[in-house]
């Protein structure tokens, strides 16, 4: 794996790994205007098959964080 295609996952991780913090139990709202940043900045200059799975990395992951807020009563 090159150096391009890690940042991107890293840049993708790190956005599904900030979208849950906007939400309630943490309670961080305006983090919400900076935490698709990383995500676009991962999905610069990339075909359109490597942005779906980059989008779809980030969004697995910050589904996950949400629907575990969901879950718990």
């Amino acid at each position: 794996m090159d150096g391009v295609r890690s940042r991107q996952i890293m840049f993708a991780c790190a956005s599904g790994l900030l979208l849950p913090l906007c939400f309630p139990k943490f309670d961080w709202g305006l983090l919400a205007w900076v935490v698709l940043i990383p995500l676009h900045l991962a999905l610069d200059q990339c075909s359109r098959q490597r942005a779906f799975w980059i989008g779809w990395l980030s969004g697995v992951i910050g589904f996950t964080g949400i629907m575990a807020w969901v879950s718990r009563p």
